[in-house]
């Protein structure tokens, strides 16, 4: 006796191309891919967006602020010589505490005046002009500054009283004031400039929260295709497993995406439709030749059973 089998149904190609759509119409991949892009793309934005508020923002706010300290610092050390020589008692004041004095504030306003920007790009025209009048009237007044301490170092106190009333005093005071009007242009330049950064920093952001926004939503999106991806494997692989142990009537698996997702679990329920099919014709062909065969049996006996009777 024979049994009769079907041959197993053909494998089945997947189409993994998306249905046409009118216009611009990205695959599964494309799509992850163009995602990911804009993640990477964002990411250097945020980059240069930080680099340009450190150098262009942050760095000229830190150098002007620094530039109106050095200029305070030098005003305050001026302040300082002025008044230690407008109370020295020349008659029989300390000479050698007085010259100690005068070279330790000579010192602070030399190396102030040293640090002061003198850039006419970064402190414009106004600021560059008082400083080179400051830097002008400051070696004026070290040259009479030294010249009186020579003559207080040799005793000759009327000579140096002479040269700080006739020479320092007027050098000092017109330096003092140079770099108070000095000061005062830097801390107005220095609050126009502050403003004005600040207000392209506040700019700059609402751009990069905007950047990490725009982050957020391609990598969520991006994820979130990523884990589809893998929830219709995993159900294709359970279903697989299923169908391995002659569970044909498991759900299908979801076919509302459109995409090469959905062409491939379409694929794969047709396939599971023809297994299916398959399987049950081959029960029930093998079922007929069990029926057959009985059959077959029966009549037999009855016939080998009849024969002797009839002899």
């Amino acid at each position: 006796m024979t049994v009769s089998i079907l041959p197993l149904p053909c494998i089945i190609r997947i189409p993994m191309e998306t249905h046409t759509k009118k216009g611009i119409h990205l695959n599964l991949f494309h799509r992850i891919f163009l995602f990911l892009i804009v993640f990477i793309l964002f990411i250097f934005l945020q980059l240069a967006i930080s680099a340009y508020q450190g150098k262009y923002i942050m760095d000229p706010i830190q150098k002007s602020s620094g530039n109106v300290q050095k200029i305070s610092l030098l005003l305050n050390s001026l302040g300082q010589t002025r008044d230690v020589l407008s109370s020295y008692r020349w008659d029989f004041g300390d000479i050698a505490a007085l010259v100690s004095e005068l070279r330790r504030e000579n010192e602070i306003s030399q190396d102030s005046l040293g640090q002061i920007d003198t850039d006419i790009a970064s402190i414009g025209v106004e600021q560059y002009l008082l400083v080179q009048a400051v830097n002008t009237t400051y070696n004026n007044y070290r040259t009479y500054l030294s010249a009186m301490q020579d003559q207080l170092l040799k005793n000759n106190i009327d000579k140096a009283s002479t040269m700080y009333y006739s020479n320092l005093e007027p050098s000092l005071n017109y330096l003092y004031l140079y770099v108070q009007q000095l000061i005062e242009r830097a801390i107005m330049d220095n609050q126009s400039a502050y403003d004005r950064l600040i207000r392209l920093n506040d700019d700059l952001d609402a751009v990069y929260g905007l950047t990490v926004l725009v982050m957020i939503l391609f990598g969520f999106a991006a994820f979130k295709e990523v884990i589809r991806i893998l929830a219709t494997v995993q159900e294709m692989a359970r279903s697989s497993k299923a169908i391995t142990a002659g569970d044909y009537d498991r759900p299908e698996i979801s076919v509302h995406r459109k995409d090469e997702i959905g062409d491939m679990a379409r694929a794969f329920n047709e396939m599971k439709k023809a297994m299916r099919n398959q399987v049950r014709l081959l029960t029930a062909n093998n079922e007929m030749e069990k029926e057959i065969h009985k059959k077959n049996g029966s009549i037999i006996n009855s016939v080998g059973f009849s024969q002797p009777q009839g002899s």
